[in-house]
């Protein structure tokens, strides 16, 4: 994993990510009347503040505790996520232990003796 197929991919890769990032973000913020006629959120849509503000506002002063409390929630689960994936994993036990060990079957016959002969039946008789 440490081998990259194509040298210099990963810095390629960063800035086209990037780009398509600010590009979804405009086209979110500045164009969204025009693509989709709602108006955006950077416009003046009642009053002197814009949606962003408005937000910020209400999440920073009325519900600053769901705020704060949420935050907390998605970073303790975050650093679950992570401690479960960076533990060590044990190996896994022997799938057949020795006690589900089935012996070598013998062919029909083969302890028989060597100078009787078999009957139409298929068994050994001596």
């Amino acid at each position: 994993m440490g081998v990259e197929p194509i040298a210099g991919q990963r810095p390629v890769a960063v800035i086209i990510g990037a780009g398509l990032v600010a590009a979804l973000l405009t086209a979110g913020l500045v164009a969204t009347d025009a693509l989709t006629g709602a108006p955006g959120l950077l416009r003046r849509v009642s009053g002197d503040e814009t949606d962003i503000e408005t937000l910020a506002a209400a999440l920073f002063t009325r519900h600053v505790l769901a705020f704060e409390l949420t935050a907390a929630l998605l970073t303790v689960a975050v650093l679950g996520a992570v401690a479960l994936t960076r533990r060590r994993v044990e190996p896994l036990p022997d799938p057949e232990p020795d006690s589900f060990a089935v012996p070598p079957a013998a062919p029909p016959g083969a302890d028989a003796d060597e100078d009787a002969e078999p009957d139409p039946a298929g068994e050994v008789s001596a």
